[in-house]
C-alpha cells in the first residue's frame, strides 16, 4: 500500500469505517489518512452481483414488468429502476460514440401515439404538457 498524497510506501493502518467496514491507512511520513480504492464495477456505486443485474435486464427486455422482475430476481423496484437508468445512459453513450457518419439507403420511421396526464379529448383549460404525445423513432 502507498500514500495517495506522497507516494510513500510505509503506511500503518487506521482504524476502520462505515457499515462495510472499509479499512483505513495513515501514512507515516505526511500523516494523511486514506482507504483502499474502491473496485471499479461496471454498475457504478450499486451494490448488486452482475449476475443479478444480467438476469434483470434481461426480464426487462423480455417485457416482463419492474414488479415481475422484482420477483424473479429478488431485488427491490428501486434498484431494478435505478439499474434501467443506468443501462439506458449508457446505451445512449454507446449509440452516441458509435453511430457517426452512415449511410443509408432505406430508413424506416415509425411513431408512437401515448398521452400524458390525460387524453387530448379530456383537457380543457390544462396545462399544454398534458394530453397527446407522439413519439417519432427512425431506424
Amino acid at each position: 500500500m502507498t500514500c495517495t498524497k506522497c507516494q510513500h510506501s510505509t503506511v500503518k493502518k487506521f482504524g476502520r469505517y462505515g457499515r462495510q467496514r472499509v479499512q483505513r491507512y495513515r501514512c507515516t511520513s505526511c500523516s494523511t489518512t486514506f482507504s483502499d480504492p474502491k473496485p471499479v464495477s461496471s454498475l457504478g456505486s450499486m451494490r448488486i452481483s452482475e449476475e443479478n443485474a444480467i438476469r434483470a435486464i434481461q426480464c426487462l427486455i423480455e417485457g416482463c414488468s419492474i414488479r415481475s422482475t422484482e420477483r424473479m430476481t429478488g431485488l427491490h423496484r428501486d434498484t431494478i429502476m435505478q439499474l434501467l437508468v443506468l443501462a439506458g445512459e449508457r446505451c445512449a453513450k454507446l449509440m452516441d460514440e458509435r453511430m457517426r457518419g452512415l449511410k443509408c439507403n432505406y430508413v424506416q420511421c415509425d411513431e408512437i401515439w401515448t398521452f400524458v396526464g390525460k387524453k387530448q379529448r379530456h383537457c380543457r383549460n390544462d396545462s399544454p404538457e398534458f394530453g397527446d404525445a407522439w413519439v417519432f423513432v427512425a431506424i
